[in-house]
């Protein structure tokens, strides 16, 4: 059944049931895999420069 076909069984009045219908998953569900992607991104720009500096202090040009 697709969610266009559902119908609200409350008063037609209330359109709690509608925006509940029309939400989807919500900025919780995507907000977590957005935040996971920004730690990583900076993770690896930390891990990065970490690198670049502790080769750099060791006197190993690679």
């Amino acid at each position: 059944m697709a969610a266009q076909t559902l119908k609200c069984r409350v008063r037609p009045a209330d359109e709690g049931c509608l925006v509940v219908l029309n939400m989807g998953f919500g900025w919780s569900f995507y907000g977590f895999f957005i935040a996971a992607a920004v730690w990583m991104a900076l993770y690896f720009v930390w891990a990065l420069a970490a690198g670049a500096r502790d080769r750099t202090s060791a006197g190993d040009d690679r």
